[in-house]
């Protein structure tokens, strides 16, 4: 069967020939005659081909192979598997669609011929192209929803790989110049992923989400780059200032010039000042590098200065300085600063150096009294600093899961506190005497505390946490939940060594314990207050329901209860807690009065130590069930090496529970009003200094001076002579008849003739 292509392409042929004899008529000297004849055989041929081009599209059969061609595509299509397969099928059909564009367009252009058959030729390629377009919508819609699953699967590979590469590359920065390379990268391959699915708009809100992630991220990234280098290069400034104000004072020692130029030569502080300059210039902080670079190097010029001077009108080692041939005066070489200091039970101001003294009145200052004479958070008039050491370290080997150690090897014991006190330099612990005398402590409390369990705390927040259980006894509800809680809590301690829910519950019960004491205005302070809760929790989370009590607490009950029976005064001491019946403060203090009078009586005064506790006791008879205990809580330390208050002969008497209420007072109360007052101490000295403006008042004088002979010659000696008439001077010869003078000095004028 002939096909309609092949008429178009000899056609195509002839009109290439025309054209190349086109083209030869352009040459000269070229036989017309032959050309004419050649053109006349061209339009015969072509004018024939036309006709019998004619002639076959207008035959029904003519564009058969077209519909062949398009029936086996629509099967290929429908029998397609994958995306390949269906862009196969769609690009012949383009082809097919192309093909019959070439037809049509030298169909156009061929005259001749009948009008009748044109049409039916026009009709029939219509056709042709209905069909095709109707077949390829149908595979490009298959093709878009095959393709769609592939291609989001791709894409979100694509995507994955692009926020991986996104967030290495942000990670990597290290300068805030290198984000615009990566920026640039970034973005390239934000193109290449929309030329890639461009054809898929569901992927292009992505594309533009990313690309504003990734310019958001890089531009964060970028500033927070340039803010370290900013904090960066505020350190290095910072730091250098602080060396360099070190390094001024350090020049002001050296007598020679040689050991000056040593000095800026090879000490480390001055080279760490110049390395410090170099990273500056290399971030970028060229002005203050420069800044400091000068500095330094007016420190070394200012420091030669006084080199020179002191060797020619400074003695004794700066301490006395000669002005003219008669005159020597002292030197104070003291820093002018500000300070406060507790002076005749004031706080006053006080200039170092000087005599000055200005009272200062200040509310902030005066809240805070009791710790103005306290040098050390360690140290207190109640605390020895051993102790402290000793509570802390004991506190460690508390800890769940701490380590065990053998108190009885006391050098190892010492070298182990020594270890642990030696971070702790803000404490001043000196090294061979508060670590011996620690170590002391340990050996004695350690199994002491071990052994007395929850009798360790004091007798007061025992006596507390008795009196508030034993109030909300009547509520069973609650006290059984708290109970169960607690018992939970006691159960995961000792097993897992995890204290996190019995210390939630004791945060838990605080406030409600504390609301309770404020109500029974019974005083006690903060921190016995918080060992009250700690004890009770702990004492809940015991299987036991006898509260622990000490045997000293429970002779002096006995005593008193057996003694008032006796003399038949146990029936008015019963009398007079009935009429106060529900009000545990009053009851309090009825039973403290009684306690204390018969132990008055009966010679007992060792025992009210445990007055709390058997005042409790006496109080929750009926409610509360106690067990004594035999424990040794007092104890007496020898051998310490230490100075403190109370240390008595270089022993220490020291009562367990005593102990751990005092530290535990000191611990949570002491130390945060101390360092309270330190913070306000530093915040009003910077208020005074910017009132006196101390920083007009230092010595600073010009770089560009220079003492020459016309004032070593000409003025100082002046100046000695009104200074030793006004201050008197250095040696026997001081006079005794000082008097003020007001000296003005100003350089020689310049007079100029008439």
């Amino acid at each position: 069967m002939e096909n309609p292509d092949l008429f178009v392409t000899y056609l195509k042929h002839l009109r290439d020939h025309r054209g190349r004899l086109m083209a030869l008529r352009e040459r000269r000297y070229l036989d017309e005659e032959r050309l004419q004849t050649l053109e006349q055989a061209l339009d015969k041929a072509e004018q024939s081909l036309t006709q019998q081009t004619f002639s076959f599209l207008a035959q029904p059969e003519a564009l058969d192979g077209y519909r062949e061609t398009l029936a086996a595509l629509k099967e290929q299509v429908g029998e397609a598997e994958n995306r390949q397969q269906l862009a196969e099928c769609v690009g012949r059909y383009r082809e097919l669609t192309a093909g019959l564009d070439m037809i049509q367009g030298l169909l156009s252009s061929m005259s001749g011929g009948d009008a009748i058959e044109q049409t039916r030729i026009t009709e029939n390629i219509s056709s042709i192209y209905a069909s095709i377009n109707q077949q390829r919508s149908e595979a490009e819609i298959r093709l878009r929803e095959q393709g769609s699953a592939e291609a989001q699967a791709q894409f979100a590979a694509q995507i994955r790989l692009f926020e991986q590469s996104l967030a290495n590359g942000v990670g990597a920065l290290r300068e805030p110049d290198d984000c615009d390379q990566l920026m640039t990268r970034m973005l390239d391959q934000l193109q290449e992923l929309e030329s890639q699915f461009g054809e898929f708009d569901e992927f292009l809100t992505t594309i533009l989400e990313q690309r504003e992630s990734a310019h958001e991220s890089i531009e964060a990234r970028r500033q927070q780059l340039q803010d370290e280098r900013q904090r960066r290069v505020s350190t290095l400034t910072d730091a250098s200032q602080r060396i360099l104000a070190n390094v001024e004072r350090r020049t002001e020692r050296f007598e020679t010039l040689e050991e000056l130029h040593s000095f800026f030569a090879a000490d480390a502080m001055v080279g760490k000042v110049r390395s410090m300059v170099d990273e500056l210039r290399e971030m970028g902080g060229n002005l203050e590098a420069d800044d400091i670079a000068g500095r330094l190097r007016s420190s070394q010029d200012a420091a030669m200065r006084s080199v020179r001077d002191r060797s020619d009108i400074y003695e004794s080692g700066g301490d006395v300085i000669r002005l003219g041939p008669r005159h020597r005066f002292s030197v104070n070489q003291q820093h002018l600063d500000l300070t406060l200091v507790p002076r005749q039970e004031r706080i006053m101001l006080h200039l170092t150096g000087t005599q000055y003294y200005e009272p200062l009145e200040d509310e902030r200052l005066n809240e805070l009294q009791e710790y103005w004479g306290m040098l050390l958070p360690s140290e207190s008039p109640a605390v020895y600093r051993a102790e402290y050491l000793a509570y802390r370290f004991m506190g460690e080997l508390a800890q769940p899961g701490a380590k065990p150690i053998n108190v009885e090897d006391f050098s190892e014991l010492q070298r182990q506190i020594a270890n642990f006190a030696s971070p702790r330099y803000r404490e001043s612990y000196e090294k061979g005497i508060h670590d011996h005398d620690a170590a002391l402590i340990v050996r004695t409390l350690w199994p002491a505390r071990q052994s007395a369990g929850l009798l360790g705390f004091g007798p007061l927040p025992r006596a507390l946490a008795m009196l508030f259980w034993a109030d909300r006894i009547h509520d069973e509800e609650a006290t059984r939940n708290l109970r169960a809680r607690c018992l939970s809590a006691g159960i995961l301690c000792r097993i897992m060594n995890n204290e996190d829910l019995l210390n939630a519950l004791i945060q838990e019960v605080q406030p409600q314990l504390d609301a309770f004491v404020s109500a029974q205005q019974i005083k006690c302070s903060v921190s016995e207050i918080s060992s009250a809760t700690d004890f009770l929790v702990r004492q809940l989370a015991e299987e036991g329901e006898r509260f622990p009590v000490t045997q000293y607490a429970a002779s002096l009950v006995e005593s008193f209860t057996t003694s008032m029976q006796q003399q038949g005064h146990y029936a008015h001491f019963q009398e007079a807690l009935a009429v106060v019946a529900g009000n545990p403060g009053a009851r309090w203090v009825i039973t403290s009065h009684w306690l204390q009078a018969h132990a008055g009586q009966a010679k007992q005064e060792a025992l009210l130590h445990y007055l709390p506790e058997a005042i409790a006791m006496l109080n929750t008879a009926d409610r509360l069930a106690t067990a004594p205990h035999n424990v040794e809580l007092a104890f007496t330390i020898t051998g310490l090496l230490g100075q403190h208050g109370r240390l008595e002969q270089q022993e220490l008497t020291l009562q367990l529970d005593d102990f751990q209420e005092r530290l535990r007072h000191h611990e949570q109360v002491v130390i945060r009003d101390w360092t309270a007052l330190q913070e306000r101490r530093q915040l009003i000295l910077r208020e005074q200094r910017e009132r006196l403006r101390l920083e007009e008042y230092l010595p600073k004088p010009l770089n560009s001076f220079v003492r020459n002979k016309l004032i070593t010659e000409s003025y100082l000696p002046i100046i000695g002579d009104n200074l030793a008439k006004q201050m008197g001077t250095v040696g026997d010869t001081r006079r005794t008849d000082n008097s003020g003078l007001l000296m003005m000095i100003s350089p020689p004028a310049t007079v100029k003739p008439p």
